[in-house]
């Protein structure tokens, strides 16, 4: 498999787009023009090609800022986002002892959740709240989540548990060689 891709590299067909994760590889004018497809044809794919290039960068930035910001969080930090809002103390006034009613009321504000930096919904947050927002497909290449999981993420979680505005702004796509469901994506940006 490496002989034909560096046969092909070094004829000038196909071209390796430097990421971090899997090796990419895609066609150029050149093997677009071997396999007999047309110039037009090739400038929308080069172009798409440069638009994902370019969106597998960004999401490969904010995964480097997340990681960042997960090792920048001071170990106290860390220790609470990872324990989560204390638990509330159960059962009646009595079993649970005198000290806890001062526990309870120094746990009250903690019970607003909190996003837990370095996380894969962190991610998700950040690159939703980029000025452009994130299509769902941009989200499953930099989570690795299904796009199920993402929609229900952004009703679930992110709505509802952290009471984030979302605006999904959905565009049609027509003519030949456009990508999406149906024609159409959907693009969501955290507003406010």
């Amino acid at each position: 498999m490496q002989k034909v891709l560096t046969g092909l590299r070094n004829r000038g067909f196909v071209r390796v787009i430097e990421t971090d994760g899997p090796q990419r590889v895609v066609i150029t004018s050149e093997g677009m023009a071997a396999i007999g497809i047309a110039d037009d044809e090739d400038e929308e794919a080069r172009e798409r090609e440069e638009r994902e290039a370019a969106a597998i960068r960004e999401v490969e930035e904010v995964r480097a800022r997340a990681r960042a910001a997960a090792a920048a969080a001071t170990p106290a930090e860390a220790d609470t986002a990872a324990d989560g809002p204390a638990p509330a103390a159960e059962g009646n006034g009595a079993a649970a002892g005198a000290d806890s009613g001062a526990e309870t009321a120094d746990a009250a504000p903690a019970k607003t959740p909190t996003v837990r930096a370095g996380t894969k919904q962190a991610l998700m947050i950040d690159l939703m709240k980029r000025p452009e927002g994130a299509t769902v497909e941009q989200i499953a290449k930099a989570t690795g989540w299904q796009h199920h999981t993402i929609r229900g993420a952004i009703s679930g979680a992110l709505k509802k548990k952290l009471g984030l505005t979302i605006e999904a702004r959905r565009t049609r796509e027509v003519g030949p060689n456009k990508t999406g469901a149906k024609g159409s994506t959907t693009v969501y940006r955290i507003v406010g």
